[in-house]
């Protein structure tokens, strides 16, 4: 699991070039097992939590094998994390924008692709709604991301069973 993010410096490359904008700072919301003050220990949790000064949240959790529909898990995440939000503000004005990032060790769409970016549509119209779903895959084929999230992946892609997901954060460089 992603516990910790030890390169503040490194975490804002990746998250900009993730979300393709420009981030003056972040903070730690919650991780381990401060998050089951916000979500359910009997249900999934994501590793980590994330926020930025321009009003966005990032989810952040690593998945080892298929064991969840990651549209669910998504619709799940973004449900909890609104509530956080709306009962921290009272207001449903002031929700942020939600990235729920999934870095997943196979290939969850079966493209190839290192990175899928999904976002919700009706009848093929695109909602804007504030909710992003992106998939990075470790094993992936086809190099259609920035190099700051192919070095995360192929630093996952390297990982052996002997090695905790949490180095893997630790001195990151692209």
């Amino acid at each position: 699991m992603v516990h910790t993010l030890q390169n503040d410096a490194d975490t804002k490359r990746f998250l900009e070039a993730l979300v393709d904008t420009k981030i003056s700072e972040f903070k730690l919301i919650c991780r381990g097992t401060d998050l089951e003050d916000i979500f359910d220990v009997s249900t999934p949790m994501p590793d980590i939590i994330l926020e930025d000064t321009g009003k966005n949240c990032y989810v952040i959790q690593y998945l080892q094998g298929t064991k969840y529909d990651l549209e669910e898990l998504r619709r799940y995440y973004q449900q909890t994390v609104d509530d956080y939000y709306y009962h921290r503000s009272r207001s449903a004005t002031d929700l942020p924008e939600v990235y729920i990032i999934f870095i997943c060790n196979y290939d969850y769409f079966g493209l190839g692709l290192a990175m899928y970016y999904t976002e919700d549509t009706s009848d093929g119209i695109e909602v804007v709604d504030g909710r992003h779903m992106v998939v990075l895959n470790s094993q992936y084929l086809v190099s259609n991301a920035e190099p700051e999230i192919i070095a995360l992946l192929d630093r996952f892609r390297n990982l052996d069973n002997n090695r905790s997901v949490d180095t893997v954060w630790t001195g990151w460089e692209y």
